[in-house]
């Protein structure tokens, strides 16, 4: 079962309930579900279960001689339903809906993920399933998740998701990890990324080109930057690349200027991932005889964390004569975009 961060008990100090005459529901039986379903959800003897989700009641929950039981919820809407006893022919005398019962009773620190309550299951290294329902509007795009697998704990932001039978989610996992078959709890965030509560800091990052740089008869990495925004401390002046702290969808800009006194021949601003060419633009004609041309390069990058398995870099294809000039005209500019 998965852990909560409140418990609450059902009824105050213990859950009771009487029948029509005003006497204890003997042997009556409660079966609580998750709201709107048919799905069962669980129920806890104890608070230290409720928040453990160790050790849950039957489902339906019988109540003893005085009508009454330990029953404690977990941070999830519930639907109830109390039935007649078995012996009685077990029919439902009470339901109700959408109970919203365990906004209380925090453990002494709350944790900052809720846990998914429903059946879990591993469909690929990055995506994993909830049986049986629909749960799209928690797991939607931008909403941070915890995984437990067999390999230890996984976190990651949700790409998408979808229902048909089983919701699916694809998820982008920090720092290129994986899933695996060994899946086994799934969490997401308290805060969603629709309307937080909290906002992160954003990536608004530039830099601009410090000293002439000459030679780029191969593919060859733009060095020597001087920084002008960097709120968050991403710039890696040693291997002159981007590495980015949090992960999402950034749009990168490489603005070049550059001159060239050998032969005619396009040249080639471009964007690398992580060592990969991932975008470029070539220039119409060559700069010769001094002349100094510009181009300017885009592209929008999915990215992970981590430093050596995930980095922007500016690259240069030209001639061995090709000049990138010192000037504000060669900047790399980097912002996060929802």
């Amino acid at each position: 079962m998965a852990t909560s961060p409140f418990a609450f008990p059902l009824g105050v100090p213990i859950f009771r309930w009487f029948d029509n005459n005003g006497l204890p529901a003997a042997s009556y039986q409660l079966q609580t579900y998750a709201a709107s379903t048919a799905t069962p959800l669980a129920t806890y003897p104890t608070y230290a279960d409720a928040i453990a989700g160790t050790n849950p009641n039957t489902n339906p929950v019988v109540l003893d001689a005085n009508g009454a039981a330990q029953v404690w919820v977990q941070a999830a809407f519930y639907k109830l339903v109390m039935m007649l006893p078995v012996a009685a022919g077990g029919a439902t005398v009470y339901t109700q809906d959408n109970v919203p019962v365990a906004m209380g009773y925090p453990q002494p620190y709350p944790t900052e993920w809720i846990g998914e309550t429903n059946p879990v299951a591993f469909i690929s290294t990055t995506s994993f399933q909830i049986t049986g329902v629909d749960v799209t509007a928690a797991y939607h795009t931008g909403r941070r998740v915890k995984v437990q697998v067999t390999a230890g704990t996984r976190y990651g932001t949700v790409r998408n998701s979808s229902f048909a039978v089983n919701t699916s989610v694809n998820i982008d996992i920090d720092q290129g990890l994986t899933l695996d078959a060994g899946l086994s709890a799934v969490s997401y965030g308290w805060n969603s990324w629709a309307n937080p509560s909290y906002l992160a800091p954003r990536t608004a990052f530039s830099a601009i080109k410090n000293g002439t740089q000459t030679g780029f008869a191969a593919s060859t990495k733009i060095t020597a930057w001087t920084v002008q925004q960097d709120p968050l401390s991403e710039w890696d002046a040693g291997n002159n690349r981007w590495v980015p702290k949090t992960a999402g969808k950034y749009l990168v800009t490489f603005q070049c200027e550059f001159a060239d006194t050998g032969v005619a021949q396009a040249v080639t601003p471009q964007i690398a991932l992580t060592g990969a060419i991932v975008s470029q633009a070539a220039s119409r004609s060559a700069a010769t005889g001094g002349n100094v041309e510009s181009r300017t390069v885009h592209h929008l990058a999915n990215m992970t964390i981590g430093g050596a398995t995930n980095y922007i870099e500016a690259f240069l294809l030209g001639t061995a004569n090709t000049t990138v000039q010192n000037t504000t005209g060669t900047r790399l500019t980097i912002v996060s975009v929802p």
